[in-house]
This record gives C-alpha cells, sequence and structure tokens, in this order.
C-alpha cells in the first residue's frame, strides 16, 4: 500500500514538473517575441530556443525561430527545420503553411511555393499576404496575367495594403504600359496617401 502511495505521489511530482515546464517555456516564448517585435534578434533567439529547450513541442517557439532564421538571419536551412516541425505539430496553422510556402519562394522552388499558397487560401480564401506572394511567385516565372490577377485579388482584399498596388503597378510599367502603371498608383495614393513607396514608384513612372 505505501509502495503504490510513493508510485501516485511520483506520477503527480512528474506531471507537475510537466506542466511547469510547459508553462515557463510559454512565458520565455512570449518574451521572445516582445524582444523580436523590438528587433533584437539574438535575444529573441535565445528565448525561443530556451523555450524549445524546457519544452520541445512548444510549436509557437518552433514558428517564431522559424521567422527568425526565415527573415533575419537568412539561414534557409534552420528555418525550414523549425517551420516543419511547427506543422507536424498543428498541421492546419495556416500561418505556418504561408511562411513554409514564402521559404519555398526564397528558394526559387515556383512550384511547391504556390502549393502551399494555395493551402493557405483553400483555408483563408482572403488571405491577403498569400495572394500577394502569389502574384509575386506567378510573375517571377513569367506568368504574368495569373501575377496581375493575384495582385488584384489582394487589393480586393485589403485595399489599405498598398504593396500589391506597388507590385501591380511596377509590373505594368516595366512591360511598357505607363498609363495603366499609373492608373493603379493613383488608386493607390487616393487610398494610401501616406505611403512612400507609391510616391517613390509615380515619380519613376512619370519620369520613364
Amino acid at each position: 500500500m505505501r509502495g503504490a502511495i510513493i508510485l501516485s505521489s511520483v506520477i503527480v511530482s512528474l506531471g507537475l514538473a510537466c506542466s511547469k515546464a510547459q508553462t515557463d517555456s510559454v512565458a520565455m516564448c512570449n518574451k521572445g517575441v516582445l524582444e523580436y517585435k523590438k528587433g533584437n534578434m539574438a535575444q529573441a533567439q535565445a528565448l525561443f530556443e530556451r523555450a524549445l529547450a524546457l519544452w520541445p513541442k512548444n510549436r509557437v517557439a518552433h514558428y517564431q525561430l522559424g521567422m527568425v532564421f526565415l527573415h533575419e538571419t537568412r539561414d534557409l536551412e534552420r528555418a525550414e527545420k523549425h517551420l516543419n516541425e511547427a506543422l507536424r505539430l498543428d498541421p492546419k496553422d495556416v500561418e505556418v503553411i504561408f511562411q513554409i510556402g514564402r521559404l519555398k519562394l526564397e528558394k526559387g522552388l515556383f512550384d511547391e511555393a504556390m502549393e502551399r499558397f494555395q493551402k493557405v487560401l483553400a483555408l483563408s480564401p482572403n488571405h491577403v499576404g498569400a495572394l500577394y506572394w502569389s502574384g509575386v511567385t506567378e510573375q517571377r516565372r513569367g506568368r504574368l496575367s495569373e501575377a496581375d490577377d493575384f495582385f488584384r485579388k489582394a487589393i480586393k482584399a485589403d485595399p489599405y495594403d498598398a504593396r500589391a498596388f506597388n507590385a501591380l503597378a511596377m509590373m505594368y510599367w516595366e512591360n511598357g504600359a505607363e498609363s495603366e502603371a499609373m492608373a493603379v498608383l493613383k488608386e493607390a495614393i487616393r487610398l494610401n496617401p501616406e505611403d512612400a513607396e507609391t510616391h517613390h514608384n509615380m515619380g519613376l513612372v512619370y519620369m520613364g
């Protein structure tokens, strides 16, 4: 009987230790997110790594490390490792799938990038990032009509995000359609009057 009581106590202790490790890992990850937002990437990376040391299945820490390696340090192999693990832990996480698409695009794997973006759009049809980057992907592989369609869908999904306006306008301009480019930029400025890139691009089109 006493042996059973001791065994039960050990099991409870292990459960509490596991719970505390997970709680501490989440807290560490939250601190990392704050450092990331401040632009302190080295501190953020260290905190995310400590979070994973406490709880290796912390999918948010895997995702955030993937973001650091993909967008800040440009370590694509480590980014892929952590993003894939985050996806394994939650296969329907739209943002993880989206970032894997971004990673595939960075590696020049256009078909694989589009496959991920299409998965995102199947789950979230108005995902502006997936629409915009689908346009970028199609443009890079020379499918300008498809790129045009995706950029316009991104604009419709969020008219106050100037990226798609600028991408569409400059695609027109680079292909000799100055009047179409100017029309897009004028609409962009009407909706986003303070966007510096749009004003810069309008200057290029005027001068060109």
